[in-house]
């Protein structure tokens, strides 16, 4: 429907005293609303191109899922409710649960913006009284802690069906008579740009662009730079327990700055590298079980699913035992976040990362520009994931496996570090092979993991649970055994599309370094 902002410093009264004149229009009614736009810590809503709002109606809640013009095809989706919903999953079965539900996973839905508003309908009638077109005048503001912000007010449009010249006359008089432009902002923007809120503004992705020329000990700090923001943005809400991603994210981020430390070699002084390098693995281990508790939870309706269905229902005490255990691990780590130890590994790491490099480094890598340092680093770690792949074998240990995993994942630390050194279109083919292996390589390890953990609930349980419940664990054990050796056995055709000539060709141009002119190879 057509919308018109009204200027802050007009005035109202006149305006709607000239439209009313202009057009001829009678009251119709008053109303107060209030509107709560709703979205993931990290926009997911607003990224599939879609906004949830939730409006009091008749004693409930409509929730209302309305595509923004970047979702084309799609309609709105309502729904009445009792509450607000905290994940998708919380929703009853229908279209809003699985339009919400594919776009925000696991996420919460948190309420962003709440506005109050008062809205005016006036209408036009034709020569038998019927009404051709209603406008709405609507005066908005930003509800926050400390009291209300008035928005610009609105003049809205609203054709009715089989009057469109009425409409158009309408919204001609607007423009013309009284000098108003169409709104360039939905109300969700221009509510969040007063509060000083980005839209869209958090995202887990580094997203860098480093110059290739710049110092390397530089561009390293760059990218811990980066990575310090995606740790404090998702600090509070890792334990508060908002979602699980929070989590996910805060330890993917310790995880890349320990790969950033150990990976660029020569760029920082060692002693340094070593502290904090100490520090980031005592965080990841103190946040370890949290996380591992989360995906437990969080997969516990499927691994149900693995035994048979009449074995299903024997498993039920595993949820509230995991439930326990995963009270204890958040208790642990909130604890260690609110530690003297974690804040002064902050403060002093947020020092050094934001002091400026020596004019003068005596560190081999520290000076040179950063495409050559990424280089070798890439190729280094890029030729010791071929080597470590290529030498297992079917009678290889899953040691073996996590360990490549491991390989695996500091490369490709290291290609998204340095991302933007590199030619776009080649690092996405580099990158999509190696996240298919890292797939299979994860999956291998989990099932393992997940394997062992609840095969050693089974003793605590013994004395607790019946030996139903205990059978029923024990083939659960069984069947992630299973899937983990079909996964092995699929292994050697994910290795080998990763490891093909095309991808060992386009690595080799990419990142081999180049032997300097006269030198004969070693």
């Amino acid at each position: 429907m057509p919308q018109f902002v009204v200027p802050t410093d007009a005035d109202l009264n006149d305006l709607e005293r000239r439209l009313i004149d202009g057009l001829a229009l009678e009251e119709d009614n008053e109303t107060l609303t209030e509107r709560s736009w709703t979205d993931t810590f990290d926009w997911r809503l607003d990224r599939a191109g879609l906004r949830l709002v939730a409006e009091p109606h008749d004693g409930r809640l409509l929730l209302s899922c309305t595509p923004t013009k970047s979702a084309e095809g799609a309609g709105e989706v309502r729904l009445r409710l009792n509450d607000l919903p905290r994940f998708a999953w919380d929703l009853p079965q229908s279209e809003l649960r699985q339009t919400i539900e594919a776009a925000v996973a696991m996420r919460a839905l948190l309420p962003r913006v709440m506005v109050r508003s008062t809205a005016r309908t006036l209408a036009q009638r034709d020569g038998n009284g019927k009404v051709v077109v209603r406008l709405v005048i609507e005066t908005p503001s930003v509800i926050t802690p400390q009291g209300e912000l008035p928005m610009a007010p609105q003049i809205q449009v609203v054709p009715l069906k089989g009057y469109g010249k009425a409409a158009k006359r309408a919204i001609r008089f607007i423009r013309k008579k009284l000098g108003l432009s169409r709104s360039r902002q939905d109300e969700v923007t221009a509510a969040c740009d007063l509060l000083g809120l980005t839209i869209g503004a958090y995202s887990s992705k580094l997203d860098l662009a480093i110059d290739p020329t710049v110092r390397a000990d530089e561009a390293t700090k760059q990218v811990c730079r980066r990575l310090l923001e995606i740790i404090e943005a998702n600090q509070d809400g890792t334990c508060q327990q908002i979602d699980t991603e929070f989590l996910h994210d805060f330890r993917v981020a310790i995880r890349r700055t320990r790969s950033a430390l150990a990976r660029v070699r020569g760029v920082f002084p060692s002693p340094t590298v070593a502290r904090f390098q100490r520090e980031l693995r005592w965080v990841g281990q103190v946040t370890g079980p949290a996380r591992d508790l989360d995906v437990y939870l969080l997969q516990i309706d499927q691994l149900q699913k693995i035994v048979p269905e009449p074995m299903q229902p024997h498993l039920a005490p595993l949820r509230p035992w995991l439930e326990t255990k995963h009270a204890e691990a958040y208790r642990d780590l909130v604890t260690a976040v609110n530690s003297p130890r974690y804040q002064k590994l902050l403060a002093d790491w947020r020092t050094f990362i934001e002091a400026p490099v020596p004019k003068r480094s005596t560190l081999p890598n520290a000076q040179r520009p950063i495409v050559k340092v990424a280089s070798e680093e890439i190729w280094r770690a890029y030729r010791r994931a071929l080597d470590d792949g290529g030498a297992i074998s079917d009678q290889s240990p899953s040691a073996e496996l996590h360990e490549l995993r491991k390989t695996c994942k500091k490369l490709r630390y290291l290609l998204e570090f340095f991302r933007s050194l590199f030619p776009p279109t080649a690092m996405t083919q580099l990158i999509g092979n190696l996240k298919l292996l890292q797939a299979n390589l994860g999956e291998i390890q989990d099932l393992e993991v997940q394997a062992d953990f609840i095969a050693a609930m089974s003793e605590p349980l013994q004395r607790e649970e019946s030996a139903a419940t205990l059978m029923a664990i024990g083939v659960l054990v069984d069947q992630l055994r299973r899937r983990q050796a079909a996964r092995i056995a699929e292994f050697a055709i994910v290795f080998a599309a990763f490891a093909d000539q095309g991808n060992r060709k386009l690595a080799r141009k990419l990142f081999k370094p180049k032997k300097a002119a006269g030198r004969r190879p070693s």
